[in-house]
């Protein structure tokens, strides 16, 4: 579609005004109010001292005493997102109370009313948003620029350090979206030099996004996984697709039947999808979602506030960077848009290994926990040759790395070293990650990785790239039929494919070469979900059900984010599709 030229976007930062995005911190709320007017000031009471009315049972005691309000006193657009925020968490609060069984599935009038009255005037739903407990949560503690948020729920600092890195992400992302103006305007003038500079500026800003997540394991905002998984989670659900509020909740005095709203997610965050429209990363076919993910996210801007549901429309109606990039045939303009792209990769799969780390592990531990006490024994921490893997490894001597030759052997230590890493920090059993490796594996670790340039952990290049093997004549070839079992072995005893590719020196046959392996790689991923899915998550739902005689926790959704999503499976979607979007330089 052709630029509007009419439109002041390309000409100054100004036009992100209408838009409600701030030079400085970008579609978080720049400088949110901290105080209500009486008598509102009765919501931020209750809102600020949640911990302890919820400790003390006294939450929806307090709660119900409330009178009902007009929302006619909350003048300016400060004033009604900071009511809509103290009002979310109030209702959290009163659905989720202390995070056990007692749930309410009805928000009393007194609440439901004004919150349900508010949420219309500000185009947002009635339940606690990314928008309000992220974007809207913040205040500037000291003139050093640290930051401190507003409200809190149980579970100490967790929410600080949760709510808190998010900002940051927002934030250190607030750079690039100074830049599109000047996209589309090199887009216009077909200025391919001032393009590649803010392509540049983007990676980099997307970079600098991830550096900013990473603060979530470090000193000053660190969140515990466990109180996160166990306590914070809670509060952050929502009542669609929880089996728990399966019907949804019912707003008094607003509706007569229940309502279902996803929680706060990662997914309502405006800057995942501001630069998927920017970069032209297609989660949909024809304008129709192409998949869940697709669907989720589409259903995810329903819950961002209306100007940011704005931008990203206007984005859309730009003319396609993509297609600019791709029509100019320019090696080094594709190559920066490239890694532009893999900026949202890497972001996207250090999103997954947060997901990982913050649900899918507590989630897999609290399943064991729910075992028998015969099944729980001491051999889930036993190797199959009997072997507790925590005293193998305490006597395993230290390994010398100069009996190591040639590139293989290298890639198959680092290969052997993360299994045995991974096994060892989450091995099964373990109530506790263990915080610290020990010194005979984690020096030739790090040795390893020095020599290969990878990092000190499982990767991919090991779990895909190097975790296979063709040349054992034996094992399953055994029982193929011995025409194919011949096929596969002249295949072996044929000149390395890979080493003509390598020394070819042709760019174009090393990525065809690659686009295979890729190819490969994607679908042993793919038949790794069927075994998780067929092998692995059905006989633990049979497990629980012979189990159902004990106690079980509400959150029966483990594996699901806040927001509803099978988290795993939808983050892995949305990065594939993004790796779709790569080019790859023609001839």
């Amino acid at each position: 579609m052709a630029a509007d030229k009419s439109s002041p976007m390309e000409k100054s930062w100004t036009i992100f005004k209408e838009y409600h995005i701030d030079e400085d911190v970008g579609f978080a709320l720049p400088l949110p109010l901290e105080e209500l007017p009486h008598p509102y000031d009765a919501w931020i009471s209750i809102a600020r001292n949640l911990p302890e009315l919820i400790n003390n049972n006294q939450l929806r005691v307090e709660v119900e005493k409330l009178a009902k309000l007009s929302i006619d006193g909350l003048r300016g657009h400060k004033a009604q997102r900071l009511a809509h925020l103290v009002l979310g968490y109030i209702t959290m609060a009163y659905v989720w109370g202390r995070g056990d069984e007692d749930i309410r599935k009805v928000l009393p009038s007194n609440i439901a009313v004004p919150y349900c009255q508010l949420s219309e005037k500000l185009g947002l739903p009635p339940i606690l948003l990314y928008a309000d407990c992220v974007l809207a949560n913040w205040k500037k503690k000291d003139p050093n620029g640290n930051m401190d948020i507003l409200f809190s729920f149980p579970g100490g600092d967790c929410g600080k350090g949760f709510f808190l890195v998010s900002l940051l992400v927002e934030i250190a992302a607030a750079s690039a979206i100074k830049v599109i103006p000047n996209i589309f305007d090199a887009v216009q003038r077909e200025d391919t030099d001032t393009l590649q500079k803010a392509l540049l500026d983007i990676s980099s800003s997307l970079r600098k996004a991830k550096k900013a997540f990473s603060q979530i394991h470090g000193k000053y905002y660190y969140v515990d996984p466990n109180l996160f998984f166990s306590v914070l989670r809670i509060y952050l659900s929502g009542w669609k697709g929880n089996p728990l509020l399966s019907e949804g909740l019912l707003y008094e005095g607003v509706w007569d039947t229940p309502k279902k709203f996803a929680g706060g997610s990662a997914a309502q965050s405006s800057i995942f999808q501001c630069f998927d429209v920017l970069l032209g990363i297609q989660h949909t076919v024809g304008g129709v979602p192409s998949d869940f993910a697709a669907e989720f996210l589409q259903e995810m801007r329903t819950y961002m506030p209306p100007a940011h549901q704005s931008f990203l429309l206007s984005l859309k109606a730009k003319p396609s960077v993509r297609e600019f990039v791709l029509s100019k045939g320019n090696a080094t303009l594709q190559k920066t848009y490239n890694e532009c792209v893999e900026a949202m990769v890497s972001l996207r799969n250090y999103h997954l290994g947060i997901v990982t780390k913050y649900i899918m592990i507590p989630a897999s531990r609290q399943s064991k926990v729910e075992r028998s006490s015969e099944e729980a024994s001491e051999s889930e921490s036993k190797g199959t040759g009997g072997t507790n893997i925590m005293d193998f490894l305490k006597t395993m001597p230290l390994l010398n790395c100069r009996f190591l030759t040639g590139y293989r052997e290298w890639r198959l230590a680092h290969l052997v070293l993360s299994f045995i890493t991974m096994g060892y920090v989450w091995q099964d059993g373990e109530t506790q990650p263990k915080e610290i490796l020990p010194r005979n594996l984690a020096l030739p670790f790090v040795e390893v990785s020095k020599n290969l340039g990878l990092p000190p952990i499982l990767v991919h290049s090991d779990l895909v790239l190097a975790n296979w093997a063709t040349r054992n004549p034996g094992g399953m070839r055994d029982y193929m039929p011995p025409s194919h079992r011949a096929f596969v072995e002249e295949i072996c005893g044929a000149p390395s494919l890979r080493t003509h590719v390598l020394s070819s020196g042709n760019g174009q046959l090393l990525t065809a070469y690659n686009q295979c392996v890729e190819s490969l790689a994607a679908l042993r991923t793919y038949h790794l979900a069927l075994v998780t899915k067929y092998l692995i998550t059905a006989p633990s739902k049979a497990k629980a059900r012979r189990t159902s005689h004990l106690p079980r926790p509400p959150q029966a959704l483990e594996e699901r984010g806040t927001g509803g999503s099978a988290v795993v499976s939808f983050l892995k979607s949305v990065r594939d599709k993004t790796l779709e979007a790569l080019l790859h330089p023609s001839g």
